[in-house]
């Protein structure tokens, strides 16, 4: 959290280099035990980027927690550049392993390392192991149909298999037909469902057993 108050000072650390020297469990809950959300690094509202290098010396940040709901941090509905980077400009990301990262919310532009980058900016050797789309059926741009796998959903599900990275996804309860329609072409694609079992019945077509 210390970097990201710095970048979020000015501190553009152009001409820089961090360096990572051990691995960073970024979990933390508050007084009524829910996850603290993290701060980005660099702000695309406030217009503070980091401009500098970040080698993470092949070290793990695990458990990066954010959603766009959480207003004790200033991000909210329709924020834009959530992820362990807020907003990079001319950076430089490097040698980085990202692990059970947790972005969820709506109308926010977001990325596991960056939410968004501009300039010149590289990305190397950044190992992410998990991917997780939260929140189906509230993402309308999700649910548009696209040719090659259904859904858009489940075409971004499969090009982030194709790169090596495990699949989850929550969906959001509905009675109508448009549930199946949208959560069975991601389920190809998926490593993990989380669903309860009315949810389950609507994908699979299946009665829940009654009361008896």
């Amino acid at each position: 959290a210390g970097l990201s108050e710095l970048v979020d000072g000015g501190n553009t650390f152009e001409g820089k280099t961090i360096i990572l020297d051990d691995d960073i469990d970024l979990y933390q809950v508050d007084e009524n035990g829910e996850a603290v959300c993290f701060n980005p690094i660099g702000s695309y509202r406030k217009e503070t980027p980091f401009k500098g290098i970040f080698d993470g010396q092949n070290h793990t940040v695990k458990n990066l927690n954010q959603n766009t709901w959480a207003l004790d941090n200033g991000y909210y509905y329709g924020d834009l550049g959530l992820g362990l980077f807020g907003k990079v400009e001319d950076a430089t990301v490097k040698n980085l392993v990202m692990d059970n990262a947790n972005i969820s919310g709506e109308s926010a532009i977001c990325g596991v390392v960056a939410g968004t980058a501009y300039g010149d900016c590289t990305f190397e050797n950044i190992t992410v192991k998990m991917f997780h789309l939260g929140y189906l059926l509230l993402l309308d741009k999700m649910e548009d149909k696209e040719e090659t796998c259904g859904n858009h959903a489940a075409k971004l599900l499969h090009d982030v298999q194709a790169r090596g990275i495990k699949t989850s996804v929550d969906v959001v309860s509905e009675s109508s037909g448009h549930f199946a329609e949208v959560v069975v072409p991601t389920l190809k694609y998926c490593n993990y469902i989380i669903i309860n079992e009315i949810e389950s019945c609507q994908v699979s077509g299946n009665t829940p057993r009654d009361e008896n």
